[in-house]
């Protein structure tokens, strides 16, 4: 695996990203983008070119956003926004 970040959520100058390791061991980095239409929120590849400062849990990211980080649906409970990730997500990853 190419050296660089480990696969997560980190703040970034510009917003949230989420880094991944690709099929040829090489990381890249997602920035967060809202949907438009306020329901979802997407991720745009940005590759390598991103400055990533401190890293962060899904559930942190997901409470900055309002938006869950494991399927990217819009959290609408007190509870999934404190959570950080709605009630399927949460089962899915704590499990």
């Amino acid at each position: 695996m190419g050296e660089g970040p480990t696969p997560g959520f980190y703040w970034g100058d510009d917003g949230i990203y989420k880094v991944r390791i690709s099929k040829a061991g090489h990381w890249y980095a997602m920035r967060a983008v809202p949907n438009p239409n306020g329901h979802r929120v997407g991720w745009h590849y940005v590759g390598q070119r991103v400055h990533l400062n401190e890293p962060m849990t899904a559930a942190e990211a997901g409470r900055f956003t309002c938006h869950c980080m494991v399927c990217g649906s819009r959290l609408d409970t007190p509870e999934s926004r404190e959570r950080g990730m709605g009630p399927i997500c949460a089962k899915r990853v704590n499990t």
